[in-house]
């Protein structure tokens, strides 16, 4: 999977949470999936095409989705309503359009299908048996948010392929840990990017730098 993508929707999600509805987040463990996963109740799905072609899931407990509901409308939640179901597609949109401009960014062209929000426990979303799912969990008072990050494909030629990287010959152990070093690498320097442009202005803001540094410097020795 290319990291640009990821960290763009890492980014935008914590973005969203922090900036939008004024909630602190925490990343969960990263996982890997190869298989068909059940699906937690609420789901947005979106599709991503562009130059590389793919698929977001946004995977959430009914009583989370009512809880961000809440949050996002200043009224409570506690039924399936038009406003409710409103209120997730535009969640899912603002995440991954926030990602898309962050894509945007770095000269990366790509576009949004409409969401689809899936209400059901236990349902699963089928994929191809090779396909590749990046989990990344959420974590906050609203409850866990899961973002699903399937395997894209990339336009070579104006032919689709699946994006192919060495790490898909590593050993599954390994492989997830190469790819939470990635994600948590790309995370620490976009920190340090934004601490070095306020660091005329405050210079306590050196040693945060240092440390962001230190600790992607000692990881890389893993």
């Amino acid at each position: 999977m290319n990291l640009d993508y990821i960290n763009s929707f890492i980014l935008s999600f914590y973005d969203f949470l922090k900036n939008q509805i004024d909630l602190e987040s925490r990343k969960g463990r990263l996982e890997i999936k190869n298989m068909r996963s059940p699906m937690r109740g609420v789901a947005i799905l979106i599709g991503i095409s562009g130059e590389l072609n793919g698929t977001i899931l946004i995977d959430m407990g009914v009583e989370t989705a009512h809880r961000l509901s809440s949050k996002m409308n200043g009224e409570p939640s506690a039924e399936i309503t038009d406003l409710f179901i409103a209120t997730i597609k535009e969640f899912g949109n603002l995440v991954c359009g926030g990602a898309v401009v962050r894509l945007d960014q770095l000269k990366r062209s790509f576009d949004l299908s409409p969401p689809t929000v899936i209400l059901g426990e236990q349902m699963m979303l089928a994929t191809e048996s090779k396909s590749e799912i990046l989990v990344i969990p959420f974590l906050s008072d609203l409850g866990q948010i899961d973002l699903n990050i399937f395997s894209a494909r990339q336009k070579v030629n104006g032919r689709q392929t699946r994006t192919q990287h060495a790490h898909h010959f590593l050993p599954k152990d390994e492989l997830e840990t190469y790819q939470a070093f990635a994600v948590e690498s790309c995370e620490a320097l976009n920190d340090v990017e934004v601490r070095i442009l306020r660091l005329a202005e405050d210079p306590c803001e050196i040693a945060p730098i240092f440390r962001a540094l230190h600790t992607v410097k000692g990881n890389s020795g893993l």
